[in-house]
């Protein structure tokens, strides 16, 4: 026995392994004549400390009845409360049927079963049986202990009212022995129980301060707890907000197919308080509609094989888990508040009707089919920091009604942080959407570097009129453009697309757009060099009341230091206009000077570069000219060479040419000697015609050629000597056609005329 854990009494009774050939151990109930847990509670209660839970890998329930027929129900040590009691409650069947493990679903049938139900109205054995991992695992002396095994009959109760409803129904059962068990610590189990609260005039309340409140509803019964106009059940308990008692609970099994468990009779004005309850359905395909047409609130409350947990109903739900539902998890009625909603395994996250303007924060939509099921929907539906597995929408019912929209949002709120994870106070924060609308502008916390809290719509769907799947319009806000502004300047923007709760930190990197430069780019020998800079933000604008120093570094290597001012003293022209300006003198070295100004904004550096010549003008002017010299020279050579091959050329030709006019005086009349005359003149003027267009053209040329300096030497004596050969070719042209002219022996020439 062990006198520390005990759940009644003055000691539990301890339950422990040592090694043994099995891996199972328990405590066997044996009756010396056979009971009958036909429609009864089997309940006991079980300790267990955090060392035992993770050696337990199953708890299971074995009945036998007289014949030797058994069956079990296995049970998960996952429910055992670490250092705590636990109740295991087990309804046993009615007829037949297999029994039930109550406490938490899912609920079904023996695990295991001989080919012959036991009779459950002459059970002679219960063993309660617990499994460790293999035979060698050791379970020591007071870290399981079990303790209150009992066994209660059924009761029916209707129209029982007043406060402490529940607390007052399990002590007159308790008296009577009937099927409300442990009222002492705080347990109550109801089976068979359709209640009726209220009297649709007078505001009722009834309220259960248990600790575990159980009802098996019965089968036949289209609604469990009906609450008439003007009253409120409470169940669970509640200490502060939307938190209750830890270990309260309050569990309702359904049978009916369909049914209701909690139903209202007014939707607006019978009242549900939930804390902590736990609603579910078995052994259906279809189950019922556990919370209906009533003013709920519903908190820390899980639903479990339902056709829709929450419907028509106005519903204010917190921390809420929806599991295996076949319509929908809450739909139609009016919802006042969803948040923290877990969906899983539901043909519809959520359904929609009418006009309703509705809103539900984070849920969680798991394993579904559609996002929403949109039924003559006209209204609005905002999803604000929900995840689903689909967004797919279904549109039913009339089809002209469905014009209604649905927004999927999210929490817009980062902390923005500088390199070192110090938050930066007093940004301006913008969030520009995908059509370039300003959807969010206002400043982070000085302290806390935090952005106001704000919902952001990055997905519209808008109805057609009509049905289907996804009978809508869909507008897309991402991505979006975040710009962050410091002290006026616009220091960074990037685009983020938006997918979940946009609340994470973000280190800002400022960019700034720097510029560095000089008056001109080359400078004579101590002439002073005038040397810019400004940095800009990403508008272009000129961050003013900076401190920029320039670091000159010079031909032989050295660095000289000057710092850049905005005061409106010469050579800076503007005082406060962001470019700050410098001279710097020391330009007596000839080469080039390399210039990097800097600043530091905001706790980084940052620097443009740029450089300049000194004295190199000079030097070039040198080089030209020795140059041009050079060139003249060689042109003057070459231009004496070419006119000397052109004169001899000339006189040889203009030799036989005479000798051929000689020989044919003879036959020539008398008009021969003023033709020779006039071709004389005209050669004579056509070689001083050509003499002076040859000056002309070495005029032009040598002009060309100085004008072209930096062209070669080479390229200057192709020119001439094409310039020669064109020349040559006209001389040569002019000659032959002398020479025609003399040998024609009948041919008239007219003085003038060649």
């Amino acid at each position: 026995m062990n006198t520390r854990y005990y759940k009644e009494g003055t000691a539990g009774l301890n339950l422990f392994k040592t090694y043994t050939t099995s891996n199972s151990f328990g405590i066997r109930l044996q009756f010396a004549t056979a009971q009958n847990f036909q429609n009864k509670l089997f309940t006991f209660w079980l300790y267990a400390n955090k060392s035992v839970i993770s050696k337990i890998t199953n708890i299971r329930l074995n009945f036998t009845d007289s014949n030797g027929n058994y069956g079990y129900r296995d049970v998960s040590p996952s429910i055992l409360n670490p250092d705590g009691w636990k109740s295991i409650v087990y309804m046993t069947p009615s007829g037949s049927q297999g029994g039930y493990y109550i406490t938490d679903p899912p609920f079904g049938d023996f695990n295991y079963k001989t080919a012959t139900y036991p009779d459950v109205t002459k059970i002679t054995r219960v063993d309660i049986l617990i499994y460790t991992s293999s035979s060698s695992t050791i379970v020591n002396e007071g870290e399981l202990v079990i303790d209150w095994i009992k066994l209660g009959r059924q009761i029916i109760v209707t129209d029982n009212l007043g406060n402490n409803f529940f607390t007052k129904i399990a002590y007159y059962d308790r008296q009577n022995n009937l099927g409300v068990i442990d009222y002492a610590n705080n347990t109550v189990i109801i089976k068979g129980a359709q209640i009726t609260i209220g009297d649709g005039v007078n505001a009722y309340t009834c309220t259960s301060q248990a600790e575990s409140v159980n009802i098996i509803s019965p089968q036949n019964s289209l609604i469990h707890i009906y609450v008439r106009k003007n009253s409120k059940i409470v169940v669970g308990q509640q200490y502060s907000g939307k938190i209750g008692q830890f270990g309260s609970s309050f569990a309702v099994y359904g049978l009916g197919t369909y049914s209701k468990i909690i139903a209202g009779e007014d939707a607006s004005y019978s009242y549900a308080d939930i804390w902590q309850g736990s609603f579910g359905y078995y052994m259906l395909s279809i189950g019922g509609s556990p919370i209906a047409t009533i003013n709920a609130k519903i908190y820390n409350t899980a639903f479990i094989n339902t056709h829709v947990a929450v419907y028509y109903a106005s519903y204010d739900i917190y921390n809420v888990m929806i599991q295996y539902v076949t319509y929908a998890g809450i739909s139609g009625g009016t919802p006042v508040g969803v948040n923290l909603l877990y969906i899983n395994k539901a043909y519809g996250g959520v359904g929609v009707t009418g006009n309703i303007i509705s809103t539900f924060q984070n849920v969680i939509i798991k394993n579904n089919n559609y996002l929403a099921v949109l039924y003559s929907f006209s209204g609005t539906a905002t999803f604000i920091d929900s995840v689903a597995d689909s967004y797919d929408r279904i549109w039913a019912g009339t089809a002209s009604q469905n014009t209604g929209t649905i927004y999927l949002a999210y929490t817009f709120s980062p902390r923005f942080i500088d390199a070192s994870g110090n938050p930066l106070g007093g940004l301006r924060v913008r969030l520009i959407d995908a059509f370039g609308n300003v959807v969010y502008d206002d400043y982070t916390n000085s302290t806390t570097g935090v952005a106001p809290s704000k919902v952001i719509t990055v997905k519209k769907w808008v109805g057609i009129g009509s049905t289907g799947v996804n009978a809508d319009t869909e507008t897309n806000y991402n991505p979006f453009t975040l710009e962050i502004y410091r002290d006026g300047y616009k220091i960074s923007s990037t685009k983020v697309t938006i997918l979940n709760p946009f609340t994470q930190d973000i280190s800002v990197v400022h960019a700034v757009a720097p510029l560095t430069a000089t008056s001109k780019s080359y400078y004579y020998i101590n002439e002073p060099a005038v040397i810019y800079s400004q940095f800009s933000d990403l508008s272009g604008v000129k961050i003013k009341g900076l401190t920029v120093n320039a670091y000159i570094t010079m031909p032989n290597g050295t660095v000289k230091v000057i710092q850049l001012k905005d005061d409106g003293t010469a050579p800076d022209q503007t005082a406060n206009d962001g470019i700050y300006t410098a001279s710097f003198p020391n330009t007596d070295q000839v080469g080039t000077y390399f210039v990097k100004a800097n600043t530091t904004i905001y706790g980084s550096i940052f620097e443009a570069k740029t450089s300049f010549d000194v004295g190199k003008l000079e030097q070039i002017n040198q080089s030209i000219t020795s140059k041009i010299m050079n060139v003249n020279t060689s042109l003057s050579n070459l231009i004496g060479n070419v006119n000397l091959s052109i004169i001899t050329k000339l006189s040889d030709q203009l030799r036989n040419v005479n000798l051929s006019i000689i020989s044919q005086l003879g036959k020539v009349n008398v008009s021969l000697a003023d033709l020779i005359k006039s071709a004389n003149v005209n050669i004579t003027s056509l070689v001083k015609s050509t003499n002076l267009t040859l000056v002309d053209l070495i005029k032009s040329s040598n002009l060309t050629i100085i004008k072209q300096i930096t062209n070669s030497t080479s390229n200057i004596t192709v020119l001439i000597n094409n310039t020669r050969v064109d020349l040559e070719g006209r001389l040569s042209d002019i000659l032959r056609k002398l020479a025609t002219a003399g040998t024609g022996s009948s041919t008239t020439v007219t003085a003038g005329s060649s």
